[in-house]
């Protein structure tokens, strides 16, 4: 068994030694004879390290590992990989072996990838060039540019990124009616409660666990579809991007208000026959700081909540992923 400092001291050691570079608090790539590879730290107790070489895809999709490979394979201590241009070796039970003896089985499995063929042409992996080629660690993957591709890569991405969050004067326009949408949601959904609970002639409410968790489930569900379209709108709309935090608060904020207010009308309209907007406006504040029962304004306030964890999965700026 290896304490923590000691399986640190072993993974600089055998960092320095391959002259890998950290990508991580436990993680590091570089070059594994001639493989571009990222090593990760799966566990401290019991030692396990994962390695990902940057391969060709083979055609066949199968790979025979060298024998010591094998071996530890039929002994439980390895397990070898082939998915997505990545070959996986995965090292078990760590603790006690020396750092050249895990160094040694690295290289093994490096050769093997040699051997058969599956090596990275050397040089850049997209233009071919070898004099400027240098490993390379993007969104969880190592492999081989020179800095002319890595400057198109990124210059891909950003031209990518622009589009996805393109200012658009639908949204612009379309998103007052969003806002509308949504607070008219929010009444009909509690008038539709009012009336579930008029038909079943509810008199009392028992708030056990199961009735909670109910309860939150479905004011969850119900506040997320409405935040959706509506982070959505604000992020291609541009005002979220100078004004994030305002706006976000701003729009999440009338869809309850508002909601509200068309709430009160509408039940004042089914209990009186007449709409009295006036009325609604001076009934709308009371009903929030003295009718409702406490925990049905916990249940407003939990609806609001969910509103916003829906606007949060779409309101935040999209960004376009890099494959090297």
């Amino acid at each position: 068994m290896q304490s923590e400092d000691e399986v640190a001291a072993f993974v600089q050691a055998f960092m320095a030694e391959l002259r890998l570079h950290p990508c991580g608090p436990n993680s590091a790539f570089g070059d594994i004879k001639g493989h571009p590879v990222t090593m990760t730290v799966l566990s401290g107790d019991p030692f396990a390290l994962l390695f990902a070489f940057r391969i060709v895809q083979p055609e066949s999709g199968q790979f025979e590992p060298p024998v010591l490979i094998r071996e530890l394979m039929a002994e439980g201590d390895a397990k070898v990989s082939i998915e997505d241009g990545l070959a996986w070796l995965s090292l078990y039970r760590l603790n006690g072996v020396s750092r050249e003896m895990v160094q040694g089985v690295v290289e093994t499995f490096a050769d093997g990838l040699t051997a058969a063929q599956l090596a990275l042409p050397p040089g850049c992996a997209t233009a071919g060039c070898e004099r400027v080629a240098q490993p390379v660690h993007i969104e969880g993957r190592t492999s081989r540019l020179c800095p002319a591709c890595l400057e198109r890569l990124f210059a891909e991405r950003e031209r990518e990124e622009r589009e996805l969050n393109r200012m658009s004067l639908k949204h612009v326009f379309g998103l007052p009616l969003v806002v509308l949408l949504a607070a008219s949601g929010w009444a009909v959904f509690w008038m539709v409660v009012d009336l579930v609970l008029l038909w079943f002639k509810v008199q009392v409410i028992v708030l056990d666990k199961f009735t909670v968790l109910v309860f939150l489930a479905i004011l969850g569900l119900f506040g997320y579809c409405l935040g959706v379209p509506l982070g959505s709108f604000l992020r291609r709309s541009g005002l979220v991007n100078k004004f994030p935090k305002f706006m976000s608060t701003a729009a999440m904020l009338m869809v309850a208000v508002v909601g509200e207010f068309f709430y009160v009308n509408i039940y004042i309209f089914r209990t009186a026959g007449v709409l009295d907007v006036g009325f609604a406006l001076e009934w709308l504040p009371q009903l929030w700081i003295r009718e409702y029962p406490r925990w049905w304004l916990a249940g407003k306030l939990v609806a609001i909540a969910a509103i916003a964890a829906g606007m949060l999965t779409t309101i935040e700026r999209k960004r376009a992923a890099v494959r090297v």
